[in-house]
């Protein structure tokens, strides 16, 4: 394949593209987002990709407010669905490669251990119904794409559970939060170095349609990413005004969207096929309030 030079991403101002951004050292990525054009336009769209024929797209726009998505349906499926439709053609037409990103919540959580791409998808939730309905139209389209799936992503940029517990931390002398539900917290930034990574250094030369997860490979609960979260900031930071971190189950937090229990993802078919595999939760999360304290986000 032919050297890659031109590479769109979508979604400007969100965690993923915000990552993309900072770790864009070549200056190479073409950022753009809801004030460049009309999402729910396909002519609007097509007249901005045809302005800037991308070879790849990295598509980072989504809807993602998991609860909002119960009420707000159809806002939900015109960007996690009818807007990749569009943008999928776009490159089916223009020999474009795509990547999308998609999540743990197209499962039902019930499984016992972690999911591997092949089991089936079952979203409890309208949120995961859409990214599924999305998957579904990419796999079986003649698109050129790659489909990771992410699960508890966060970052320094937006609003997420790191910089939520921070805030609350600062506030309240005791926080409870659910623990039984498990997964795998995502850097949104050491998602997009790896990706940048396997773009411009290496090509994409290990290119292969399919769908992949990538998260670490440690798995814990949102209870146990709160206390690592407090662990980590208090080694430099004596600001918080917490004093209890408490446990609830997920029967007694009440919530508009069910979340499944379970998101373990195996993350071993992108290791294989791909070569791409995240660093560790640990590190990660250290670099990430780091990069918060740096630049005084919270």
């Amino acid at each position: 394949m032919k050297k890659i030079e031109s590479v769109l991403v979508i979604g400007k101002n969100g965690q993923l593209a915000s990552s993309f951004n900072k770790v864009d050292h070549l200056k190479k990525l073409i950022f753009i987002g809801q004030n460049d054009f009309n999402y729910l336009d396909r002519k609007s769209i097509y007249e901005k990709l045809n302005e800037l024929k991308p070879q790849v797209i990295i598509n980072c726009a989504a809807y993602t407010l998991v609860d909002l998505a119960e009420t707000e349906t159809e806002k939900c499926q015109k960007l996690n669905v009818d807007f990749l439709i569009y943008i999928t053609d776009w490159c089916i037409a223009n020999t474009a490669r795509l990547i999308h990103f998609s999540t743990d919540y197209v499962f039902d959580g019930t499984k016992d251990g972690p999911y591997i791409e092949a089991d089936p998808v079952c979203a409890v939730n309208w949120y995961g119904k859409t990214k599924a309905l999305g998957e579904k139209y990419l796999t079986e389209s003649k698109v050129e794409s790659v489909i990771f799936r992410i699960s508890w992503v966060y970052s320094e940029f937006g609003n997420n559970f790191l910089k939520t517990m921070i805030c609350l931390g600062k506030e309240k002398e005791n926080l409870n939060i659910v623990s039984d539900q498990i997964g795998s917290p995502c850097y949104a930034v050491n998602v997009a170095e790896v990706i940048y990574q396997w773009i411009f250094e290496n090509n994409l030369n290990t290119f292969k349609k399919g769908t992949y997860h990538l998260a670490p490979d440690k798995t814990i609960s949102w209870y146990e990413f709160a206390s690592h979260i407090f662990s980590e900031y208090k080694k430099t930071q004596v600001d918080l005004k917490l004093v209890n971190l408490g446990q609830i189950r997920t029967a007694d937090y009440k919530t508009a969207a069910v979340r499944p229990l379970n998101s373990k993802m195996n993350s071993d078919h992108a290791k294989l096929e791909l070569n791409l595999k995240l660093q560790s939760f640990d590190e990660s999360l250290q670099r990430a309030i780091q990069s918060l304290l740096k630049n005084q986000v919270v």
